[in-house]
């Protein structure tokens, strides 16, 4: 659902009754995808004591890597040499934070709310190790500086990045605690996760206006309440082709983009231009986009090593 939902936000611009989708859907890939990669993060941050061992670096840097170059290639077949105009500011955006497409700014900013939160949690943490403590106070005030920088550029996805990054820190391991702590009543706190979901939805459904502060709150609170209920669903062992499936959400992460604007390319080259998108065709095309990022994921699983460096996947 969450793969499917990444497909279908970025198919733009839109209708205004299709973007409606938009506002509710935001709500549940993204943030869900950052609580559940926290929600990891933190145990093994305490484990090993460190921020560096507690990152995602192995599985992220290569497929980053690779598809950046992809998604390049992709904007100079599309723009030509104005690619190569581009000056210092707009090349390290789309060589370190993602900006080289429109989803993949994803990558480098689960990089920093893992280090937001590993370091944040480090710090109040009661090692007795005061070189722990420092470093993670070092890394913390790295990414408060980092993240300053970054959002006064202004590039894409970055806004609020370490508030945001404090909230998933603190959303993460209050999930954590309730995941060790809470014993019957686990159904109680089903419930309200799953009204508070609900309520998320309408007000973004009938595009109610609050505060700003409220916009910084609302997605990651949706994606720490879908784990929450998510960590409690009692479903038994899943066949294995559905384990399969699920595995593939990474690649149609990845891949989607490119099969979306592939679309939206090769539709106007035949005089039919899909944009603005109307409610059946973007979750039409949203679904030919993540049924086509899944069977991209299983080719490039044919190969071991482009497996490896596409989809950051460990070598047999």
């Amino acid at each position: 659902m969450a793969a499917y939902g990444v497909a279908l936000i970025h198919l733009a611009p839109n209708t205004p009754h299709a973007e409606l989708i938009t506002d509710v859907v935001r709500l549940f890939p993204v943030p869900f995808f950052y609580a559940a990669a926290i929600y990891f993060t933190i145990p093994k941050a305490l484990k090993r004591g460190t921020v560096a061992g507690a990152l995602s670096l192995s599985r992220l840097v290569r497929p980053y890597a690779v598809w950046t170059l992809f998604y390049l290639l992709l904007r100079w077949v599309k723009n030509g040499n104005s690619l190569f105009s581009s000056g210092l500011e707009e090349w390290f955006g789309f060589l370190f934070l993602g900006q080289s497409a429109v989803h993949l700014y994803f990558l480098p900013l689960l990089v920093f709310n893992q280090i937001v939160a590993a370091s944040s949690v480090l710090l109040c943490s009661n090692f007795l190790n005061r070189r722990i403590h420092t470093g993670a106070a070092c890394w913390l005030a790295a990414a408060f500086v980092g993240s300053f920088l970054i959002e006064h550029f202004g590039y894409f996805g970055w806004y609020s990045a370490f508030l945001g990054g404090l909230v998933y820190a603190l959303l993460g391991a209050v999930s954590g605690y309730l995941d060790n702590r809470v014993g019957r009543g686990w159904a109680a706190v089903v419930v309200i996760a799953t009204v508070t979901m609900v309520v998320l939805a309408l007000i973004a459904g009938f595009g109610i206006k609050l505060p700003s502060v409220y916009y910084l709150l609302n997605g990651r609170v949706f994606g720490c309440c879908a784990l929450l209920v998510l960590l409690r669903m009692q479903v038994g062992i899943p066949p294995r082709w559905m384990e399969r499936l699920v595995s593939c959400y990474f690649g149609v992460y990845l891949a989607h983009h490119a099969i979306e604007e592939g679309m939206e390319m090769v539709c106007a080259k035949f005089g039919h231009v899909l944009t603005p998108y109307d409610v059946p065709t973007r979750l039409g095309f949203a679904l030919v986009a993540f049924c086509g990022g899944i069977l991209i994921t299983c080719m490039i699983r044919l190969s071991p090593r482009l497996a490896f460096w596409m989809l950051g996947e460990k070598q047999p």
